[in-house]
């Protein structure tokens, strides 16, 4: 008040810039099928269903390095990148594809879902988009 210009008050302050960590995001498929798993309870998205990926770096890693975390070992396919900001950092995902035999046996950990129903399990958004990616 003392300085006449109550326009200019509150004044936004200036946010700091995001980091930004890399991962990759695998999505299998089995005919009308996708395989999720449930993320660990706690932590971020804590006991929300994700497709398989790799731990999330502020370094981008090797494409062969992120094709070691992948769930079963595959001809896997780069489908796209997607782009998701958290309050605290953003995320870069390279989004990878593959398909298996509706007759494969592979052992693998988590649930395979019809593609036709994703929107009932618990999702979250950047999980979506990696989804709409692979062309769910």
């Amino acid at each position: 008040r003392a300085l006449g210009e109550p326009q200019s008050y509150p004044r936004k302050t200036k946010k700091p810039k995001l980091k930004t960590r890399y991962g990759a995001a695998f999505v299998l498929r089995r005919a009308d099928e996708v395989l999720l798993s449930r993320r660990p309870d706690t932590g971020l998205l804590g006991g929300m269903m994700e497709f398989s990926g790799s731990d999330w770096s502020e370094d981008k890693a090797a494409k062969s390095t992120w094709l070691n975390a992948a769930p079963a070992k595959r001809n896997w396919q780069e489908a796209g990148t997607i782009t998701h900001v958290f309050t605290h950092f953003r995320l870069e995902l390279t989004v990878y594809m593959a398909e298996l035999a509706a007759g494969d046996t592979v052992a693998l950990n988590g649930i395979w879902a019809k593609t036709d129903s994703l929107e009932k399990y618990a999702l979250p958004s950047v999980m979506v988009k990696v989804g709409k990616v692979a062309g769910l």
